[in-house]
């Protein structure tokens, strides 16, 4: 899994409840999980101290960011190199619906 926020003071913020449990599900099922952001460390960290998230982001090109994902913020899950699916901040799955589709 891959969530993408681009900048950590520019994205919808209401999506970090459900983002940690789906980080906490990624956990408990051996399920990669990366968050990245171009927002550099201090702000970073910061924000996750804030926000309460159980994760660290790691650093990643803004303009990658933005040319991979165009919402703000975006999970993607990948099998191997394959897109299976992918989800706005605003629309992001339950951890039901992601077992479904990691279990297949």
């Amino acid at each position: 899994m891959l969530w993408v926020f681009t900048y950590t003071d520019k994205g919808y913020n209401g999506a970090n409840p459900e983002i940690s449990e789906i980080y906490t599900w990624s956990k408990q099922n051996k399920v990669a999980f990366y968050p990245v952001t171009a927002s550099s460390a201090e702000p970073s960290a910061t924000y996750v101290k804030e926000q309460k998230l159980p994760f660290a982001f790691l650093s990643a090109d803004q303009k990658m960011l933005m040319t991979l994902a165009r919402y703000n913020p975006t999970l993607y899950l990948f099998k191997d190199a394959v897109v299976v699916d992918k989800w706005s901040g605003r629309n992001l799955p339950s951890t039901q619906k992601l077992q479904k589709i990691t279990s297949k």
